[in-house]
């Protein structure tokens, strides 16, 4: 047996459809061992090697060296085994399924790689501008994949068989192509095809340079990809924007935008290191950057020092942007506002008719619906505010073993989740859940989950948000009583926090947690939105807040700032003063003008008002005070134009220092002071001063709240969440902060901040109630 032995190894992680087993196949050949490689149906990879022990040991080294870049290996598990020789070659072997619950991890969707990139450009290869061309390293994976194992028959490419050339590539160890279940080529693999408002084909020798034409001559194009249909345009002209938002109606709400290369990107936004790294990388998200000259149309932002912007990720695009010479194209999901993005043909026609002026669309299935990532780097690390493409399905470890929960998540820019062996597993990005058609999109993704996890049984628990008007927390009540399971309602702030604590991998340890963010329903029945909670996993404590403030309305000073802004005055004015301090702007501020203004100062002084501590609605309030915003056009508007005029100025000009009340154990920081200080001192401060102060004494306040809760408890670990933490100067100022004063301190960054990442902490909090 000249020492030989037999050494199996299981590989869990990201090891399927990243080209691992032809990778694992040239390590073992290298090494000159004997065997094979199989796929198993929990995601994992499976070898069986023989040979020396020390050939064995440099395969296995080489495995952890070399591994593909898109792969992700967590663990390795190898047992030496006595020499059996019933091996001749290596090879590798056909997928099975173990018909086990899914331990490891099935890849996202990866950008077009350089190789493939090279292909296309080759006019002697069968892959010359064929906007499909993909290999083992790249391609669709999420989008594609019906089910695990991942193989052909199980993906969008079980339509087109692959023709004899591509069959060889396929079968062929030493090809890059080598068991590529996305292989096609120009002859056999899905067309292209252009049609005009009337759903008519347009006939053209080369679709992409007359859809090129198209959009230079200012039309709208719905341009289908791998996860869903973009809508396309110039974003160099104002015509064509204004006409864009028009039939969007979408006022003002930013547009993504992508540019062909690096270059173009830096002719109109700023670049650090990190942030190039991330638009480079094969995960290709948008990239919220800083604005600088002006190349691009001031309407793709309005208002906004900022852009998000990507790198071209599939064939399609590369195809459209050889034929154009411009430095972006606005590259917006194609949906109708409170709709999912349409993925399919007829749906582009049905519900993107009138928003657009041709379709390039193609005969390829989009299996699973994925929008396009969307984050910012703070502090060099990110802050999703979406994340979807490239990202999912890749799970997050969290410290519970055991169980299996579904979790609903919340309502705007939902995500919903699967806990299971240890991981939560986010579904795509969902958008609002709000109508019948986000309700049936959300089922559909956790169905889709399910399916790839190879989850059959019904869980041990569901989890959903405690307001219970919200239609996810109504799914999840339905489900849970048609399943018989338990159902686990989460304070929307808690599980902020809780997903803090979990993708950490803090344990079962009280933290302090700062919730900042819009809305979420309180356990009192009331709109929170600035907390303090002390927390663990199974509860918590709310120790700080911001100032109960009236919210006559409820939902309208969401819409409306300068309602909010009155109706915190109340707190510090009486109802003539104000009416003397609004009289100049309340009818451009209010749609019904002091009608309306008398209105919310009455309502606002009953003992029964709905009554708010959010600090969305307090930079809302600094927005309407300094006429900056008084009409949300969309979510997070007022406090995202607060941001840009805040970095013009300089917060240390204005003098006022956090105003913080011991209630009963529960510190309280008063905002409505703070308004009232502002408007008496009118006209003495710039805009940009008082926009950059509004942001500091949130912040300071916040902190110095967690300071006195660090002195009385002990705790030195803070968590941070909710979607104001997507704001740069509060998090980096909050985070500077309790760090020079000793705090270990915590945030989202492998979920948003925002609701997207909710799901998250419910899951976690469910399973640790029931397991």
């Amino acid at each position: 047996m000249n020492g030989k032995i037999e050494a199996k190894v299981n590989i869990t992680g990201r090891v399927q459809g990243v080209g691992f087993r032809p990778f694992i196949y040239r390590m073992a050949v290298r090494n000159g061992l004997l065997g094979y490689v199989i796929n198993l149906g929990d995601a994992g990879v499976e070898i069986i090697v023989e040979g020396t022990k020390d050939s064995i040991s440099r395969f296995l080294y080489d495995v952890m060296e070399n591994a593909p870049e898109v792969s992700d290996i967590e663990d390795i598990i190898s047992e030496f085994r006595p020499f059996r020789g019933r091996f001749n070659n290596f090879i590798i072997d056909k997928s099975r399924s173990m018909g086990n619950v899914a331990s490891g991890i099935y890849p996202p969707d990866i950008g077009i790689c350089p190789e493939c990139l090279g292909d296309m450009d080759d006019p002697r290869g069968r892959w010359y501008e064929y906007p499909f061309t993909a290999c083992a390293w790249c391609g669709p994976r999420f989008t594609s994949v019906k089910a695990l194992p991942y193989d052909r028959e199980r993906t969008h490419m079980h339509d087109f068989p692959m023709c004899e050339h591509c069959e060889k590539d396929y079968y062929d160890p030493l090809d890059r192509r080598f068991d590529a279940q996305g292989i096609t080529c120009s002859i056999c693999g899905p067309r292209m095809s252009l049609h005009d408002s009337s759903g008519e084909s347009v006939d053209a020798r080369d679709l992409f340079t007359e859809t090129a034409k198209l959009l230079m001559e200012g039309n709208i194009i719905a341009v289908k990809g791998i996860g869903g249909i973009h809508l396309a345009s110039l974003a160099t002209r104002d015509d064509v924007l204004e006409e864009f938002r028009r039939r969007k109606d979408r006022k003002n709400q930013p547009y993504a935008l992508m540019s062909p290369d690096m270059d173009s990107i830096r002719s109109y936004a700023l670049m650090n290191p990190v942030e190039e790294a991330h638009i480079q990388g094969w995960k290709r998200p948008v990239v919220l950057l800083r604005k600088r000259h002006r190349v691009i149309s001031e309407l793709v932002a309005p208002g906004l020092d900022t852009v998000g912007v990507m790198l071209p990720y599939t064939g399609i695009q590369t195809m459209l942007f050889k034929r154009l010479d411009e430095p972006a194209l606005v590259m917006t999901s194609g949906n109708r506002r409170g709709l999912p993005m349409a993925i399919t043909n007829e749906a582009a026609f049905s519900e993107l008719g009138g928003l657009a002026d041709y379709f390039l669309l193609h005969n390829r299935e989009i299996i699973n619906r994925s929008d396009d990532s969307v984050l910012r780097v703070i502090r060099g690390k990110p802050a999703f505010t979406r994340r979807s493409r490239g990202y999912v399905p890749d799970p997050i470890n969290i410290p519970i073993s055991k169980g299996i929960g579904f979790a609903f998540g919340a309502e705007l820019r939902n995500a919903a989740a699967i806990g299971t062996n240890g991981k939560v597993f986010m579904t795509q990005y969902l958008g609002d859940i709000t109508s019948l058609e986000g309700v049936e999109s959300e089922e559909k993704a956790i169905q889709a989950m399910r399916d790839l996890l190879n989850i059959t049984c019904n869980p041990d628990v569901i989890a959903c948000d405690l307001h219970p008007d919200y239609m996810t927390s109504q799914m999840a009540e339905v489900m849970s009583q048609e399943m018989d399971v338990p159902l686990v309602r989460s304070q929307h702030h808690h599980a902020h926090i809780i997903s803090v604590m979990a993708e950490n991998d803090i344990k079962n340890e009280e933290v302090l947690g700062i919730a900042l963010d819009g809305a979420g329903y309180g356990e009192d029945g009331q709109i929170w939105g600035g907390e303090v909670l002390k927390s663990t996993y199974s509860g918590y404590k709310r120790v700080g807040q911001l100032e109960y403030v009236p919210m006559p309305g409820g939902d309208l000073c969401a819409y409306y700032p300068y309602r909010m802004l009155i109706s915190s005055l109340t707190k510090q004015l009486s109802d003539d003063e104000i009416r003397d301090i609004t009289v100049n702007h309340i009818d451009s501020a209010l749609p019904h003008g002091s009608q309306e203004r008398d209105i919310i100062l009455n309502h606002a002084r009953r003992k029964d008002i709905l009554q708010t501590s959010s600090s969305g609605r307090f930079l809302d309030s600094i927005s309407a005070l300094i006429g900056l915003s008084y009409n949300r056009t969309y979510e997070g508007e007022p406090a995202m134009l607060l941001e840009a005029l805040a970095r013009k100025g300089t917060p240390d000009t204005v003098n006022f220092p956090p105003e913080i009340v011991n209630k009963g154990g529960k510190y309280i920081l008063n905002t409505s002071n703070v308004l009232k200080y502002l408007i008496d001192k009118d006209n003495r401060h710039k805009k940009e001063d008082v926009a950059a102060f509004g942001q500091k004494y949130l912040s300071n306040g916040f902190t110095e709240i967690v300071n006195c809760l660090g002195d009385s408890t002990g705790i030195r670990k803070v968590a941070l969440s909710g979607g104001v933490f997507v704001n740069d100067y509060i998090t980096a100022t909050i985070i500077d902060s309790l760090e020079t004063d000793g705090f270990e301190v915590y945030r989202n960054t492998l979920v948003p901040p925002g609701d997207g990442g909710t799901a998250l902490g419910q899951v976690v909090k469910a399973l640790h109630h029931v397991i």
